[in-house]
């Protein structure tokens, strides 16, 4: 049936069909997107400048340490000292290869710096783009938790 002119029931009817076929299809699309595809967190390296600069308590009988992750030639410079004259730290530069190693023999001698078992030390090491792990070994006083006041910079080589 159409009016004068006009448009018949059976238009009608299409187009309202149509336009909720659209709307559907919209929701459709719009609800069952796919999710986003898990990007990989960005790769971080430590920064060139301070690296510690503050007072760091070793646990009796143990080692503290700080990892590091350069993508460029780097020197690690800084120093130590304990407050208490009796105390003796140990300060190393390892790779992370032979971090592994000395955590499970810590008589390794892979080190790429060392002070020794000192008051206080100093240090001043180029190192190469890689993964390091700087540590402080109180294995010297197995009976007492030790303070030691550490400044280290990572500088341009």
């Amino acid at each position: 049936m159409s009016g004068s002119g006009g448009i018949s029931i059976g238009m009608w009817i299409g187009i309202v069909a149509g336009a909720a076929a659209a709307f559907v299809l919209i929701v459709v699309v719009a609800n069952n997107t796919p999710p986003p595809v898990p990007r990989e967190k960005p790769h971080l390296y430590t920064q060139l400048g301070e690296f510690i600069n503050e007072p760091i308590i070793i646990e009796a009988g143990g080692n503290k340490a700080f990892r590091i992750d350069l993508n460029r030639p780097a020197r690690i410079r800084g120093g130590f000292i304990a407050p208490d004259p009796n105390t003796r730290i140990g300060f190393f530069v390892f790779t992370e290869d032979d971090h592994k190693i000395w955590l499970e023999n810590k008589a390794s001698e892979k080190r790429e710096t060392s002070t020794g078992y000192v008051r206080q030390g100093s240090f001043d090491h180029p190192v190469e783009p890689r993964v390091y792990y700087i540590v402080f070994d109180n294995a010297e006083n197995p009976d007492r938790e030790v303070s030691v006041d550490v400044i280290i910079n990572l500088e341009r080589p």
